[in-house]
């Protein structure tokens, strides 16, 4: 420890650590160190694969130290440089403060200056305030001037107005006037001229031309005798006869007519003939005329008229025209005025835009200000947050210390082990850590501490899984300093590294190859060059010397790793980011390690030396990934549309993540880097805001997707506990590999299987379910996986097994929290526990059946009460379970209501011979999965279930099963040709050979006996791994046979689909599949072409009878036989053909010796070993034999035993096959004991032995069950009591010199010899056990180093068992450990009697070491006294009535005797028949054997005495089991009665 602790002191004194940090961390890595042995006790069951990577050793220390420091430094790295980017990130936050008041100055300064602009505005305005009133006082005045030359101006407007509207009405009539006279036309004053007579109105009209023109008239004599008178019309016409009339008219001076003219006019027009309506119709012309007339009179009046108005209006615009000049002078004087009030606004304006630019300088700063201070604010929370951060990272920095340790603990030591106990030496170790007060995380997570370096998105993109257990498996990959070895069953493993280092021109090679060291020293010399290789398929033979070689030349680089010594062969995947790279680019690959190992074998076996190269990693698949897995296949399944929005919301919260923390880096990028002040300038601002609300819309976007993820997780409610229940259902299938190797199942099988199930169930369903719908569904999920699981596994299983197997898968289904079920909170461990009775310690008084009702009153309250109503009911009880129908069986009050579980573990208490049977219907119910055992093995389904990537199907045999059975014939059903192969003798290779012609040419082959090559079976493993990872032709399919073999490779039994091939159970059915196989079937044996057919099918069907009854035996094992012998079809065809050609060849008369040498001696009794067999197997085919040369059956045979049961077993009439077949086919289903020779009590022990062989199954699965971890804590109690009751050893010397003064007679002599042996004997014995119990308690309390051997002890301990190393040098015992050791102590205290006390009148027989070695001794003395030979002397029993009190002068007298088959009448002192339903064994009473010379007595019975049951055990080889031949009367029946009844003697019986 202290050697271990100054090593570490010194390695660590790198780190630059404080001194008591130092020694703190030095300390725990001793007890890292140290606790592994002690660490891997409560896992022992899975020992065989990791054990030897648990040996402690300096390199293990080294490397763990290296590992440490490595990671101690890639943390500091890694939380140094995070703490740098805060801190830079909070100083620039920070400087926005001292940028904020460098603003706020500059905007004070500001303030005065723009005061200043304020005041000259203010002055501006004060003088154009003033110059304002002037011009307005002048424009008042001009508007008032203005408003005063309105009245003038209005008038003058007025009588302009009023002139030209008088004026131009005239203006208009005299236009008209002048318009129509221009129309006049010379025609029309041509007929004015011509008129004669005229009218007084066209004269009148004409003479008012003339006065105007001022034509004078012509006077001419009045006719009525006055005067003259003017002629108006003569100087008419002269007028208008003037060519210039018009012209006048046109041109006519209107404006100077006088007065006279204008009342002459106007008085000629007052003539009534004048009027418009006369003159218009009296010519156009005239009219015409007349109108102008009109008009230059109107025009005469308006002119008249409007003289007045125009002289007025010519004063009244002389007026105005002096007001406008008045106006004038005013505007001139208002413009200058304005033209000064315009230039004091030009200034303002200047004064103004001034001040505006000062203002928009305040504004800006005020705005920079008011941004600066929001964004201050907003960056508030980062500010809190990069502080937070930054605790975190002290605190991470702080804690890395004892994280790093746990880290390089868990990568150096804890690679191989399983998920739990990795996660319970976490645990151990972190209570250490607070021993020392080192820090370390709280919570610590391997997988969350190597994603801060490591990109694990990457690793999911490459395939492996996203449990934590693979998780960290990978991480130990990329940080062990060791060639990393990874046990790989599921394939993740291989797929992930292929993917990784695909970049990196990846060299795989086949880990079977026998040239592996050689090929990794030339692929570019592996270790240091720059291609990675990839072993795949490796093998514990791949482990060559050349190879182990080649990985020790990189032993010493654990010490240059803590040393501190610099390497350059490799380099850890946590290097710190800047360091320089020499080596292979790391960012492309996994680690710079150049050497993969991966192996789907998970029971590796290595050498123990191979922990310094290689780190072994286990990558099967945890229960928390296979929750994992099986609920996103339900989810996906039940649920489509939430599936796919369970994605997209994954998705974006990932990528929104990713966007937030690069928007956190840019926003540290910009306070970090910007020039200058960063609130000055506003593109950085901008910058800045865009990359804060960006943060804010992210994150906003995530709590979006984060409540829509919450949604999604509301619709898995249920399914979790479905997943975990199925994973449950898987592992108890997995559990089974307890009872055989070859049970071992794929677990991606097992998601294939339940994927199928949700599919079938969910439909084509489309939308969501919820609800009671959902439950529904789920229920239905499981309850259909539960059935599809337990019809898919039973064919895998033997018989023996099917029942346990469905029993714990109903318990398992029974307790489902979604099935509703009462029954479902029942413990299922302790259900298991009792129904196996597996209870470690025996408890003796009560009987068995009182026992276990006690305990379950003591396990459950409503059972309480049961054990006294049993006492005191007990006919009852045993009446109402005695019934077919339990489940409604009348039981006693209060227990009448039962549940049918319940009653169940009643019968178990009672009749544990019937509960089996019952168990297994009630599971049948529960999984609603019947499946009755086939007589033959499916094949059909089993190639219905291969592929072209999945062709190999596995055919496990069973005693006597034929592996050619069926399949011949499927072949050619097929069209396929099937290639036969027996392995043994070195015949891999060319099997080899085969296979891989039938790849490409697509045939069938079948390898037989797989088991008789087990050295070639690991390059079987690796055939079967290529025709899986490269499918050949479609139609190829490998077909293996195989006994049960604990060298069957686990990756064959993982991946090929398995078949059970047992022989069927009962005459009729061996009946059956007989006359169906060939060559019986081909009719080639069948039939023969002789005049003694008829004799040769009465023959046939004897031996045929004869060899199902010798199977039917051989099925009630030591009922049957006395040791099984294992009869196959073989002997039976192989008979047949010898009988065939015997009938045809030789005659009748000299048949019984050369048959009976020929079939009894050589074929079927080779397969016998007991004499006593023997003798009963020629008996049964002589009979037979001579029965049917003869014609009629002998008594005794085994065609006389069919007739005499019945007739329906008599031989067919119809001697041809098809009479065979029909007479086969009428017998019935079971056949009675005595069918078989044996008792009618036989069925119920056959019944027994089947019941404690179910028990016995059931509580193996318990014991071996990993889970149980209690299991060191209970075997150190027992030890440590054990060793405390052990006796003590006895002195040999001091019993010699006691056996020589008690000198006596020749047997007394004969018998103290014996007695000396047996001293010796049980001394040996005694020494071996206490060694045992010392090593196993010392290990238990941690004083001693586990070893393989103590662990087997250990083991076997705790199954109840006497461990071998006990039975070495142990006596024949069939007891568990409990009632051995009671066992032992009784035989010392009789052996401790008689040294003390001499020879006990009673010897207690099964006491003793060696019985037989007694009996021949008292057989020696009799003979030596008697002078014969001991081959003429027999052992004769007689019984012994009473209690003698002084032994016999010859022989002895013997207790402890039992019958088996038969029992002795006290009376006639003969055998008889054993009641039926009695124990197995029947006690003797007390006997007399003596020795006498044989006598020819032909009704006795020579009965065997066998210390046990020949077959019941594996016997050592100097522990004789026969004691001896005792002859007793054998009745009326004969001793062929006896024989054939297997009657025999035992001192142990297997009760």
């Amino acid at each position: 420890e202290n050697a271990l602790q100054a090593v570490a002191h010194r390695c660590l004194q790198r780190l630059n650590l404080p001194e008591d940090a130092l020694l703190v961390c030095s300390s725990m890595c001793e007890r890292i160190q140290s606790s592994v042995i002690a660490l891997a006790r409560p896992w022992q069951t899975k020992a065989e694969v990791w054990r030897w990577y648990y040996h402690s050793s300096f390199w293990s220390f080294l490397e763990l130290i290296g590992i440490f420091v490595r990671v101690m430094g890639s943390q500091k790295s890694y939380f140094t440089a995070i703490q740098q980017k805060f801190r830079e990130g909070l100083a620039a936050l920070n400087n926005l403060d001292d940028q904020l008041k460098r603003l706020q100055t500059n905007l004070e300064g500001i303030g005065p200056r723009v005061e200043e602009r304020k005041q000259d505005i203010t002055d501006v305005l004060e003088e154009i305030n003033k110059q304002e009133t002037i011009t307005e006082e002048a424009r008042r005045v001009l508007k008032a001037e203005e408003e005063a030359a309105k009245g003038p101006l209005a008038r003058v407007s007025g009588i302009k107005a009023e002139c030209e509207a008088e004026h131009a009405k005239a203006a208009h009539a005299l236009a008209d006037a002048e318009q129509s006279i221009e129309n006049l036309t010379a025609a029309d004053l041509t007929e004015i001229k011509t008129m004669r007579n005229p009218s007084n109105t066209i004269k009148k009209v004409l003479e008012i031309l003339c006065v105007l023109k001022g034509q004078r008239f012509v006077r001419v004599r009045d006719d009525s005798g006055g005067g003259l008178l003017n002629d108006s019309w003569a100087s008419s016409q002269k007028m208008i006869s003037d060519p210039g009339f018009m012209q006048w008219i046109l041109k006519f001076d209107k404006d100077n007519l006088g007065n006279s003219v204008i009342k002459m006019v106007m008085k000629m027009l007052l003539d009534e003939d004048l009027e418009a309506a006369k003159v218009q119709r009296s010519s156009k012309a005239v009219y015409s005329l007349y109108l102008w007339v009109q008009a230059i009179l109107d025009y005469d009046t308006m002119s008249k008229a409007v003289k007045p108005k125009q002289k007025a209006l010519a004063d009244a615009e002389h007026e105005y025209a002096q007001l406008m000049a008045k106006q004038e002078a005013r505007a001139a004087e208002l413009k200058a005025s304005e033209d000064h009030l315009h230039q004091q606004h030009t200034k303002l304006a200047l004064k103004k835009k001034a001040l505006t630019t000062l203002a928009a300088q305040r504004e800006e700063y005020s705005g920079h200000i008011d941004r600066s201070q929001r964004l201050i604010a907003s960056l508030g929370d980062e500010h809190s947050l990069w502080q937070d951060k930054m605790q975190e990272m002290v605190k991470g920095s702080t804690n890395a210390i004892g994280d790093s340790l746990l880290a390089a603990g868990l990568i150096a030591h804890l690679g191989a082990c399983p998920w739990q106990p990795r996660q319970d030496a976490m645990k151990a170790w972190l209570d250490a850590m607070d021993s020392l007060k080192i820090p370390h995380t709280d919570n610590f997570s391997f997988a969350g501490m190597i994603s801060r370096t490591l990109n694990l998105e990457d690793w999911f993109a490459a395939g492996l899984p996203k449990d934590s257990s693979n998780v960290e498996g990978a991480a130990i990959v990329t940080s062990s300093r060791r060639c990393p070895l990874c046990i790989d069953p599921h394939g993740h493993a291989c797929r992930w590294i292929k993917k990784m280092e695909e970049p990196n021109k990846l060299c795989i090679i086949n880990g079977a190859d026998p040239q592996l060291a050689n090929k990794l020293v030339s692929v570019a010399s592996g270790f240091v060059g720059s291609r990675p290789v990839l072993v795949e398929g490796f093998h514990s033979y791949s482990m060559s010397p050349d190879l182990g070689a080649l990985l020790g030349k990189r032993r010493n680089k654990p010490m240059e790793a803590a040393m501190g010594v610099q390497s350059s062969s490799r380099r850890s995947q946590a290097t710190p980011t800047g360091s320089p790279d020499k080596e292979r680019s790391l960012g492309k690959g996994l680690t710079s390690s150049s050497l993969y190992l991966t192996s789907t074998i998970q029971h590796l076996s290595l050498p123990q030396e191979a922990c310094q190269w290689v780190a072994v990693v286990d990558f099967t698949t945890s229960v928390e990934g296979m929750e994992a897995q099986l609920l996103q296949i339900l989810f996906n399944s039940l649920q489509p549309e939430a599936s796919r929005k369970d994605k997209q919301c994954l998705q974006a919260i990932s990528a929104g993540h990713k966007e937030f923390l690069e928007h956190e880096e840019q926003l540290i990028k910009v306070l970090s880097t910007s020039e200058g002040s960063v609130l000055e300038n506003e593109i950085t601002l901008v910058a800045l805001e865009e990359a804060k609300d960006r943060r804010l819309s992210v994150k906003a976007e995530q709590e979006r997707e984060s409540l829509k993820l919450n949604e999604v997780e509301h619709a898995r409610v249920g399914m979790a506990e479905v997943a975990a229940q199925v994973t449950k259902l898987y592992l108890t299938s997995c559990k089974l590999q307890a009872l055989s190797h070859m049970y071992q199942y794929s677990f991606d099988s097992v998601a294939m299987l339940f994927l199928k199930v949700c599919s079938s169930v969910a439909g084509e369903r489309q939308k969501d379910v919820d609800g009671d719908s959902k439950r529904l569904l789920l229920s239905e999920v499981l309850k259909t996986f539960a059935s599809e699981l337990h019809r898919h596994t039973l064919p895998s299983l033997f018989l023996r097994h099917r029942g346990v197997y469905s029993v714990l898968l109903a318990l398992e289904f029974s307790a489902s929290p979604t099935d509703g079920n009462p029954e479902a909170t029942v413990d299922i461990d302790f259900l298991t526990s009792f129904f196996a009775g597996s209870e470690f310690k025996e408890t003796a008084g009560p009987s068995t059946s009182v026992l276990r009702l006690r305990m379950l009153g003591e396990h459950f309250e409503h059972l309480k009460g049961l054990e006294d109503s049993f006492v005191e009911k007990p006919l009852v009880w045993q009446r109402a379970l005695e019934k077919q129908a339990l489940e409604s069986a009348a039981l006693p009050e209060p227990f009448q209501d039962l549940q049918i579980l319940d009653r169940l573990l009643v019968l178990r208490c009672i009749y544990p011979e019937l509960c089996p049977r019952k168990l297994e219907q009630w599971a049948e119910g529960v999984l609603e999965s019947k499946h009755d055992p086939p007589e033959e093995p499916d094949l059909v389904a089993a190639l219905g279930a291969t592929s072209s990537s999945a062709p190999v199907v596995l055919i496990v045999l069973a005693t006597g099963s034929d592996p050619m059975f069926g399949l011949p014939q499927l072949a050619a059903k097929q069209v396929v040709e099937l290639r036969s192969l027996s392995l043994g003798h070195g015949k891999g290779a060319h099997a080899q050979a085969v296979v891989a012609s039938a790849r490409h040419a697509g045939n069938w082959v079948l390898l037989q006996n797989c088991h008789m090559e087990p050295s070639w079976l690991p390059q079987l493993a690796v055939i079967c791994e290529d025709v899986q990872k490269t499918p050949g032709h479609r139609d190829f399919r490998l077909w293996l046979s195989t006994a049960p073999c604990d060298e069957f490779p686990g990756m064959v039994l993982l991946s090929s689909i398995k078949v059970v091939s047992e022989p069927p159970r009962g005459l009729k059915a061996d009946l059956r599949r007989l006359l169906h196989a060939t060559p019986l079937s081909e009719m080639e044996l069948f039939e023969l072409a002789s005049v003694r057919e008829a004799e040769w099918k009465r023959l046939l069907y004897s031996v045929l009878c004869t060899h199902s009854v010798l199977l039917g035996r051989q099925r009630h094992a030591r009922e049957g036989w006395i040791e099984p012998p294992g009869f196959s079809d073989a002997d039976l065809l192989f008979s047949l053909q010898q009988i065939h050609s015997f009938v045809e060849e030789f005659p009748v008369e000299e048949p019984q010796k050369l048959l009976r040498i020929q079939v009894v001696d050589m074929n079927y009794g080779s397969r016998t070993k007991e004499p006593e067999d023997q003798k009963l197997l020629h008996a049964l085919f002589e009979d037979c034999m001579q029965a049917n040369l003869k014609g009629a059956p002998a008594e005794g045979s085994a065609l006389w035993q069919l007739c005499k049961v019945s007739n329906g077993y008599a031989p067919p009439s119809d001697p041809t096959y098809q009479g065979f077949v029909e007479a086969i086919q009428s017998l019935p289903d079971s056949e009675p004991a005595a069918l078989l020779g044996l008792a009618e009590g036989a069925g119920t022990k056959y019944m027994q032995r089947l019941a404690w062989d179910f028990f016995e199954d059931m509580g193996l699965r318990h014991v071996d069950d990993p889970l149980h971890s209690d299991m060191w804590d209970t075997v150190r109690e027992f030890a440590a009591t054990a060793l405390q009751q052990l006796p003590p050893l006895l002195s040999y010397n001091r019993a010699a010199g006691r056996f020589s003064e008690h000198v006596g007679s020749g047997q007394t002599l004969c018998m103290n010899a014996v007695m000396l042996q047996e001293v010796e004997r049980y001394n040996i014995l005694l020494r071996c056990i206490g060694t045992s119990l010392e090593c196993v308690v010392k290990v238990c309390t941690g004083r001693m180093p586990l070893s393989p051997g103590i662990e087997d002890e250990a083991k076997q301990l705790h199954q109840a068992k006497v461990p071998e190393t006990w039975t070495r040098c142990s006596y024949i015992s069939l007891k568990p450990v409990q009632s051995y050791l009671q066992d032992l102590g009784e035989r010392f205290q009789q052996l401790y009697t008689w040294l003390e006390e001499g020879a006990p009148p009673q010897i207690w027989l099964p006491g003793l070491f060696a019985p037989r070695a007694l009996v021949t001794a008292v057989t020696q003395a009799f003979t030596s006294a008697q002078k014969i030979s001991m081959s003429a002397v027999e052992m004769r029993s007689t019984i012994v009535n009473g209690s003698p009190e002084k032994a016999p002068e010859r022989g002895i007298y013997v207790k402890g005797l039992f019958l088996e088959n038969c029992s002795l009448d006290r009376k006639s002192e003969t055998l008889v028949e054993p009641e039926i339903g009695a124990v197995p064994a029947v006690l003797c009473p007390l006997l007399w054997l003596c020795p006498r010379e044989v006598q020819a007595e032909p009704g006795n019975y020579s009965c065997p005495v066998y210390v046990v049951a020949a077959g019941a055990m594996a016997l050592p080889l100097d522990q004789p089991n026969f004691v001896c031949h005792l002859g007793l009367p054998s009745g009326q029946v004969g001793p062929l009665h006896w024989l054939v009844r297997g009657a025999r003697g035992v001192l142990q019986p297997d009760t």
